[in-house]
């Protein structure tokens, strides 16, 4: 009983903040609120309520699956139909709240016990606004990964970026192929934000050290591309945007352009594209949908991680099963891809096991 008190009084609080009494941009209440909240999140222990048994030293397994994210719990749950095999199902953290099933609040588990709390490295050409100007870099540290800070957006993406994919030397992963497993999963939820899906900068991760333990190094380059396309393609996004709003059926609300110049960009001319330019590079904002860390192509692809079958290049029996496979980012939120990665995998893992001697 006590354990769901902890839950309503959690709930009551994490509704007070987006309340219409409460002023968002009262800065200094906002932050007091939410490091509440997270004292909330943080002694919230919510185990008790799901029922699972570690395995004994003498058990074995057919496979082992690291992480369950939206790939690797889809790769799990799949695999273990199989009566006759024994899945292990490895995971950081605690147990995610029912409240992260509520996508408005998803932030709110940000910086929590549900978060890695990585941060980007200091880099020159954005996030001059933020804290030591390095970026939040949120990653879900809890029974399900990520999805416990995700907001459920339902976006399959352009059929084009899949067929790309395959054009990559990666066949079966056109859109014809990968369709039949959205159909599978598919539900309602569509939303659209302005955002750059295709951008020409390009990150990188390294190892910290030899030590597993250690955080990674996490440099996302924004905004570095060599003919600064980037920056070009936003301001040409924020002037639609502009020409929009200038249309009667905004108007109608007397709409307007919000005019305080943006803090460390009053050198600049108001509404000029350096003006624009300076303040992507202050405030920078991203939906964290990194992808091609393990990329998938060719053994004779230089990037390549995985081959077509999720493979690693040059080790048996090892697979990679989520995001970072993704060669080329998509025009679409990742939550739904990666679980789409996870229902394909499942299918090569069973074909390629049903076809050993």
């Amino acid at each position: 009983m006590e354990r769901w008190l902890r839950l309503l009084v959690l709930y009551t609080n994490i509704f007070s903040i987006y309340s219409v009494d409460n002023d968002l941009f009262d800065t200094q209440n906002k932050t007091n609120q939410r490091v509440n909240i997270h004292e909330l999140i943080n002694s919230l222990d919510v185990r008790n309520l799901y029922q699972d048994e570690p395995p004994t030293k003498e058990e074995t397994f057919d496979f082992i699956v690291v992480g369950s994210g939206s790939a690797g719990a889809v790769v799990a749950n799949r695999l273990s139909e199989n009566p006759n095999w024994n899945v292990l199902l490895l995971e950081v953290g605690d147990v995610a709240t029912p409240f992260t099933e509520i996508p408005v609040i998803s932030a709110v588990f940000q910086y929590t016990k549900l978060d890695w709390g990585y941060t980007a490295e200091r880099e020159e050409g954005y996030c001059w606004g933020c804290p030591n100007r390095r970026m939040h870099w949120p990653r879900g540290r809890a029974l399900g990964g990520t999805t416990a800070l995700n907001y459920m957006i339902h976006v399959r993406g352009n059929p084009l970026d899949y067929d790309r994919w395959e054009a990559m030397g990666n066949p079966g992963w056109g859109y014809k192929d990968v369709l039949p497993y959205f159909k599978k999963l598919e539900d309602a939820h569509i939303k659209v934000y302005p955002m750059l899906v295709h951008p020409k900068s390009y990150g990188y991760l390294r190892l910290k050290s030899k030590n597993p333990f250690q955080w990674p190094l996490f440099y996302p380059r924004y905004f570095t591309d060599p003919g600064n396309d980037d920056i070009k393609t936003f301001i040409a996004a924020i002037r639609e945007i502009q020409r929009i709003n200038r249309q009667p059926a905004f108007q109608r609300f007397r709409s307007e352009l919000y005019t305080k110049p943006i803090p460390g960009c009053e050198q600049h001319a108001f509404n000029s594209d350096a003006y624009w330019e300076c303040a992507l590079r202050t405030i920078t904002p991203t939906l964290h949908h990194q992808v091609a860390t393990c990329k998938m192509g060719p053994s004779g692809d230089p990037e390549a991680v995985v081959d077509n079958r999720l493979k690693v290049h040059g080790i048996r029996r090892l697979r990679v099963v989520d995001t970072s496979i993704i060669p080329l980012p998509i025009s679409a939120h990742v939550n739904i891809p990666a679980v789409m990665v996870g229902e394909k995998a499942s299918d090569i893992i069973k074909e390629d096991w049903t076809m050993r001697p």
